[in-house]
């Protein structure tokens, strides 16, 4: 949840469009992100918990029931996703309908898992990369299971583009010192 926070924070920070913080595990909750501080978004998720009861796909249900249009997706998570809807059948579905296959960027995470989880964990994150893959996905990872310090996300975040090639685009425009 806290690493969740500092990627809404830096994006708020960085896009100049409308940043919605969805967290969720089995309901989703929205937060207005856009313009917000790392503080106060902090104190709006205080009572937020990860806890293993996890549907990516209800957040993403969410956003599309309220008319949230995206340019990309940032998904904080350790991929763990048991629960209905799935994430890859939503997001496949409402880009088929509406012929736009945004970018989806997930800061791949170590969950806190019981010991007892380890195994369903695993599984459960092979099954959500599968998904995508099966549903054509395009699906950027960034592994933060390492952990993360105060330079990662600002630095993972400004290499997000909402159409796939511009980081590329941006990197060829730029003159070389002679």
């Amino acid at each position: 949840v806290e690493t969740g926070v500092m990627v809404a924070a830096t994006l708020a920070r960085l896009v100049k469009g409308r940043v919605l913080l969805v967290v969720f595990d089995v309901v989703p909750r929205a937060i207005e992100a856009t313009g917000q501080t790392y503080e106060a978004l902090r104190e709006q998720a205080k009572y937020v918990t990860a806890d293993g009861g996890t549907s990516i796909g209800c957040g993403l249900l969410y956003a599309i029931e309220h008319g949230f249009e995206a340019d990309g997706i940032v998904l904080v998570s350790d991929g763990a996703e048991n629960n209905s809807p799935v994430f890859a059948r939503v997001y496949a579905s409402a880009a088929a309908k509406d012929d736009r296959w945004v970018p989806v960027y997930w800061y791949e995470l170590h969950g806190q898992l019981r010991p007892e989880w380890v195994d369903r964990t695993e599984r459960e994150r092979a099954a959500f990369i599968d998904g995508c893959a099966r549903a054509g996905i395009d699906l950027q990872r960034f592994d933060l299971t390492g952990g993360v310090d105060a330079y990662s996300i600002p630095n993972l975040a400004q290499t997000m583009r909402a159409s796939r090639y511009s980081l590329l685009d941006d990197i060829m425009a730029t003159p070389l010192k002679r």
